[in-house]
């Protein structure tokens, strides 16, 4: 092969040397341009993802957390208190007492289901009673066996704290012996006698309703008559008979 040949045939192998190489570099680039551009995308995705949608948004978004976070806080730092822990510390309750919530409205309370001496009970509360630092728990059980419920009052010096309400069992006994207990119609600290105690329905039980006056205070009971045991609902000295009624309507009774 003539050298004339050879040198064309050099120079066309680089000619298309050349071409092949453009073109990968053509097409290299046209890769990288779409990867950055959809590395954009996501990028402005994520940006648009996290971006609040405006400043209102943001503002409200943070104030509802601010209020979880000032609730949670708030339920964190009171103490569960019953009325054992505030016989205990009742100076320091009386002088924190303007602040004090014994609300007893049934229409806006709660309620939780409790199993006490037999019987099943559904008693109100409200998350509010006690004060920023106290919160009362919804029932208790004293040394007695009593369960103890409803708002705790502190105002009484003579009686210390108490809760409105009282739950217990009895022996069976008839409503001519409930009607005729000593306990029911005996003057105590008054020159008035007791009201005579009566026989009433409250939702499907009868009961025997009692009241009078100690000299501790006024209170008013009921004594639901059962088919195995008797049961004794008391409220003193505060007498929220519909405190009592609302617990035995909604009671389940042996």
């Amino acid at each position: 092969m003539n050298p004339e040949k050879i040198q064309n045939l050099f120079i066309g192998l680089l000619a298309a040397g050349i071409i092949l190489l453009g073109a990968g570099v053509y097409v290299l680039s046209n890769q990288l341009a779409e990867v950055s551009s959809g590395v954009s995308k996501i990028e402005g995705g994520i940006m648009d993802q996290t971006a609040p949608a405006s400043e209102a948004a943001t503002s409200t978004q943070d104030e509802a957390m601010m209020n979880t976070e000032e609730t949670m806080m708030r339920s964190l730092d009171r103490v569960d208190l019953t009325m054992t822990g505030a016989e205990k510390i009742y100076n320091n309750l009386l002088s924190r007492a303007d602040g004090w919530n014994e609300d007893a409205d049934l229409a806006s309370a709660k309620t939780v289901r409790v199993m006490s001496q037999g019987a099943i009970l559904t008693v109100p509360y409200h998350d509010e009673w006690g004060d920023n630092m106290y919160r009362v728990t919804p029932y208790e059980t004293d040394s007695k066996g009593e369960l103890l419920f409803g708002p705790l009052s502190i105002w009484s010096e003579l009686l210390g704290p108490h809760r409105y309400g009282s739950f217990l069992s009895m022996d069976k006994r008839s409503q001519a012996d409930a009607l005729a207990d000593p306990e029911y119609t005996t003057t105590n600290c008054s020159a008035e006698p007791n009201p005579a105690p009566e026989v009433v329905t409250i939702g499907t039980y009868s009961a025997v309703k009692f009241q009078g006056v100690t000299c501790e205070g006024s209170w008013v009971g009921y004594e639901v008559l059962g088919d195995q045991a008797n049961y004794k609902f008391v409220s003193a000295p505060e007498t929220n008979d519909a405190l009592l009624r609302y617990v035995i309507e909604r009671a389940v009774l042996m």
